[in-house]
């Protein structure tokens, strides 16, 4: 990621879908305040938001606009793909994370057709566990997010 926007970006969204700790973001203000003459108060912000979770998030808030970089997207996607492919007895949850992503922060045009289509994917993903295929769960699930990335 080429600066702190994006940066911050996935964060804020790494802290919302699981991907990525708290520790994780405020190591990486840490880094850029160790790193720099005079840091930006934001950064400062971010790595003193304490405990809670939305502190953090709403610190990470100010540095950046909205969510349309598809780069962004696209890199959200692939951490869907790694926490499947790390846990993937949690495919329900991952499953349902996805949908909250897409449901709230939209995709590309091409994807929104593809995104439309993830609560009958969550309906089977659900299916699949309670018929003890977890492993065709995870498939299905995985090609679903391989034609995101396409």
């Amino acid at each position: 990621m080429k600066n702190w926007k994006e940066i911050a970006e996935f964060y804020y969204l790494g802290l919302e879908f699981g991907f990525v700790t708290q520790l994780e973001v405020i190591a990486w203000a840490d880094q850029i305040i160790l790193d720099s003459d005079v840091p930006d108060n934001r950064i400062i912000d971010i790595s003193l938001s304490g405990k809670h979770i939305w502190a953090t998030k709403d610190a990470l808030r100010p540095l950046f606009d909205d969510f349309s970089s598809q780069e962004i997207q696209r890199r959200v996607l692939v951490e869907f793909k790694n926490q499947l492919a790390l846990k993937p007895q949690k495919a329900f949850m991952i499953a349902s994370r996805f949908r909250d992503f897409a449901d709230r922060y939209g995709f590309t045009p091409k994807n929104r057709e593809l995104a439309a289509s993830i609560e009958i994917a969550l309906w089977i993903v659900e299916d699949k566990i309670d018929a003890g295929q977890e492993q065709e769960a995870t498939r299905f699930l995985d090609d679903l997010l391989n034609k995101c990335l396409e």
